[in-house]
């Protein structure tokens, strides 16, 4: 069988390879955005990967934001005397304290202390 080419036996030319690398040369442009359909592919994947994660941590985190996952260790103190003193009680908790509401009624105030001298002689006088 013979073989049959373009510009014939006698051109001394390499007709396949010609076509080929032309065949090449027109593909370029489809192999280019097979490339970047394939970048942009694993990075729809990667972005999926990325909020499969991030819905896991946000199922964990809304776990989390319970007040009954955390020991209250807080105090309150309300005053309701005539004197806008708050320092009246001092409040302090610890872990182990229970939640709930508490009450606390003073019925006596303490009386200030006085100390009366009937002074000293001098600066240098033994006490």
């Amino acid at each position: 069988m013979a073989e049959s080419t373009i510009f014939g036996l006698n051109t001394g030319l390499d007709t396949a390879d010609i076509i080929d690398k032309l065949v090449a040369l027109e593909r370029k442009p489809i192999d280019l955005q097979e490339s970047k359909r394939a970048i942009e592919d694993e990075k729809l994947t990667t972005f999926q990967d990325l909020k499969s994660r991030l819905k896991t941590f946000k199922s964990v985190l809304t776990t989390l934001n319970t007040s009954s996952r955390f020991i209250e260790t807080q105090g309150e103190f309300s005053n309701n005397s005539a004197s806008d003193n708050n320092e009246v009680v001092g409040i302090e908790t610890t872990s182990q304290a229970t939640s709930g509401t508490f009450s606390l009624t003073v019925n006596q105030l303490a009386r200030e202390t006085k100390i009366i001298s009937e002074g000293f002689e001098s600066k240098t006088s033994t006490l």
